[in-house]
């Protein structure tokens, strides 16, 4: 409790709150886990993200030299070449 002083500094109410220091943390002690579990959910999807991020861009390379892929220009579309000359009509 705190007491409420006028302007002369005597004493003319009492004010409490409802949540003390011990409450919030023990309200904070039971929400721990949960955080915890969140940041390690999302600490392990990030790094997945990033392995199957580099492992598609792996696979993109290799496809496109298999191809043949030509590039004119950073701004123009791969240009996929056929391997040996006999395919062309």
């Amino acid at each position: 409790m705190v007491p409420v002083k006028d302007p002369s500094g005597s004493v003319v109410g009492l004010v409490s709150a409802g949540i003390t220091t011990k409450h919030i943390g023990d309200a904070v002690t039971e929400q721990l886990p949960v955080a915890l579990g969140v940041s390690v959910a999302a600490a392990v999807t990030t790094g997945g993200a990033a392995l199957l991020s580099r492992r598609l861009l792996r696979q993109t390379q290799v496809r496109h030299r298999f191809h043949g892929v030509i590039r004119i220009e950073v701004r123009q579309p791969p240009l996929i070449t056929p391997q040996h000359p006999a395919h062309l009509p």
